[in-house]
């Protein structure tokens, strides 16, 4: 059972995403996201598994098989998203493939705005769009916006992405509220997800974030990013990035969030 997800701020374009799961949580409770209600499925990193591409019949492959071995770095386009495109998917680069989506645990008392990704007027400084996200009273694990990324050399092979030639995230937000930024890795998830991970899976490497009522330039290099410490010790390995998600935990809601220009960090911190 699939539940269908906003591909753009046309109404009339829509992208299937199945049911699953928040990374860093231990508890097995069901995702939501809008009207249509789903039973548990295989968890994904961020709240949910995508299936990529609506135009793509890609399969994902594991690192270790064919193209996949040897992922190059590349460093061409930082901009990972300023939400101007009218489109669920990431910034388009040569090679680079992701899908934004939101997600929630189901809570019956929770409360999510929007029900399903779409970008919204009232972005930073000049920029006419950004993703705004309100979210409250999700008592399991609370609520999630995060993108899938790959690296998808040619149709039908897609690999973890390495951002090994970058220095970090960095994105502009203002709202309300705890955010805890995410990086999803084959060593903190399950196999079954695209990961290598066998036991004490979920406890992904992340950041907490405080929120400002102004538009703030939030900066954080790979080094600010650490496991819970409840799940199997991971180190994090940035040449194998699976997703990055923006999660709110039970415990900092009601949250808001308004996010515009997602980039990896370059060399000078920029």
């Amino acid at each position: 059972m699939g539940w269908v997800v906003s591909c753009s701020r046309r109404p009339a374009a829509a992208f299937v995403i199945s049911a699953a799961f928040l990374a860093g949580c231990a508890s097995g409770a069901a995702s939501a996201g809008s009207a249509a209600s789903v039973g548990p499925e295989r968890p994904a990193f961020g709240g949910q598994r995508a299936e990529f591409g609506a135009s793509t019949s890609g399969r994902v492959v594991d690192e270790r098989v064919g193209r996949c071995q040897d992922v190059p770095s590349d460093a061409r386009d930082p901009l990972l998203a300023d939400f101007e495109q009218d489109s669920v998917f990431l910034r388009p680069v040569p090679e680079r493939y992701g899908t934004w989506y939101m997600s929630n645990d189901g809570s019956p008392g929770g409360r999510q705005a929007p029900e399903s990704y779409a970008a919204e007027r009232g972005g930073y400084a000049d920029s006419n769009y950004a993703v705004h996200f309100r979210v409250q009273g999700f008592s399991e694990w609370g609520a999630v916006l995060g993108f899938l990324l790959r690296y998808a050399p040619e149709e039908g092979i897609k690999c973890p992405f390495n951002a090994e030639a970058f220095q970090g995230i960095s994105f502009m937000a203002r709202g309300s509220g705890r955010i805890r930024v995410n990086l999803g890795t084959p060593e903190t998830t399950p196999a079954e997800q695209d990961g290598r991970c066998q036991r004490g899976c979920w406890d992904s490497h992340g950041a907490f974030v405080f929120l400002k009522e102004a538009w703030t330039e939030h900066r954080l290099p790979w080094s600010a990013f650490a496991q819970q410490g409840w799940g199997s010790a991971a180190r994090l390995n940035v040449k194998e990035l699976l997703a990055v998600n923006f999660s709110v935990l039970r415990e900092d809601q009601p949250a808001e969030i308004w996010l515009d220009d997602v980039k990896f960090m370059t060399e000078g911190g920029r």
